[in-house]
């Protein structure tokens, strides 16, 4: 299976390429990928926008400007 994320801001290109390295996935880097002029369906759009949240949560995290969840803390919840 392959991943592309596209149009990614530079200051998170580190913390995927982190967690792709956690996750045991090859990562390469190709900036010659031309754009997709395909739409979107709405479940996508939706995990894009969900996908957007979360980055922007972990960054205020490392600024430590918000304090996440643990993951028994997310557990409990479900």
């Amino acid at each position: 299976m392959n991943l592309i994320l596209e149009n990614v801001q530079p200051k998170h290109i580190s913390l995927i390429q982190e967690l792709a390295k956690t996750l045991h996935f090859q990562v390469k880097e190709d900036n010659s990928i031309k754009k997709s002029k395909k739409k979107l369906s709405t479940q996508q759009k939706e995990f894009v926008e969900d996908l957007k949240e979360a980055l922007a949560q972990v960054d205020l995290h490392q600024q430590g400007k918000i304090e996440l969840q643990t993951f028994d803390e997310m557990m409990n919840e479900l």
